[in-house]
């Protein structure tokens, strides 16, 4: 599959995300939007999110890996466990 368009991704996180409004993002005070998907990878963001792959319909690329359920895309994000980190 080619991507194409903005991608964007976090400080921390190990993938990148084709929605700005994934709610893997919602954790992240800060989330970088890249030109395309080649500046992600160049910033270590070579995975796909899984969550963004699935809604895409997109399943021929490196994704970040979990399995993804339809349940899964149907959290509410307060309904998650979040987990603290330690902030730099």
């Amino acid at each position: 599959a080619v991507i194409e368009g903005k991608v964007y991704y976090t400080p921390f996180g190990k993938c990148y995300h084709l929605d700005p409004n994934c709610s893997s993002l919602n954790n992240s005070d800060t989330v970088y939007e890249a030109e395309n998907v080649q500046v992600a990878i160049e910033n270590n963001r070579n995975k796909l999110c899984s969550f963004c792959a699935k809604r895409a319909g997109i399943d021929n690329v490196k994704t970040d890996e979990k399995s993804v359920t339809d349940a899964d895309l149907a959290l509410n994000t307060d309904e998650v466990e979040l987990t603290e980190v330690a902030a730099e």
